[in-house]
């Protein structure tokens, strides 16, 4: 499964025994995403407390503003950055697969179970383990990720973050 999958052509994608049918989103499914994404703004903004009132009250009406000019709808900025994240694509899963009994939490479990797949195939590729956690905290995930799926060989370089390490020659 990958990205193109999920906005085109229609596929499936196994969770244990489950098998779940992906396919392009409906307008009301690209609503309903277009919906959670500037609810999540208006949300972000009201959690601003640190800020003076009026600036809370000036980011919201920002975001209002935003919202008027499409900046959160289906393939706009928004959608599009969110799309390029853990927290958007699995989202998008749950909103694709509700009708098939698809919740948040399923479909973060489909997302990481994809995102292992595709970094194991990495992994093949021999690249050393230390190398891959700003690719990992790239896609939004821990650098350790990797190691709740299968234990991956020790890193051929020395730390420069840890007390004991040696200072590279």
């Amino acid at each position: 499964m990958n990205v193109a999958d999920l906005l085109n052509a229609p596929t499936e994608v196994t969770l244990g025994d489950k098998v779940y049918k992906l396919r392009e989103p409906t307008l009301m499914e690209q609503a309903t995403y277009a919906r959670w994404l500037e609810q999540r703004a208006r949300e972000s903004a009201a959690r601003a407390v640190d800020l003076p009132d009026e600036d809370r009250r000036q980011l919201l009406r920002d975001v209002a503003q935003d919202i008027s000019a499409g900046v959160y709808d289906w393939a706009g900025p928004a959608c599009v950055k969110a799309l390029q994240t853990p927290t958007g694509l699995s989202k998008l899963l749950a909103v694709l697969l509700a009708d098939q009994g698809v919740t948040d939490a399923i479909a973060r479990e489909i997302l990481d179970k994809w995102l292992s797949e595709v970094i194991a195939v990495v992994l093949r590729n021999d690249y050393d383990p230390k190398d891959l956690a700003p690719l990992l905290m790239k896609l939004g995930l821990p650098p350790d990720f990797l190691s709740k799926f299968s234990a991956t060989r020790p890193s051929e370089k020395t730390s420069t973050t840890s007390p004991d390490s040696v200072p590279a020659s």
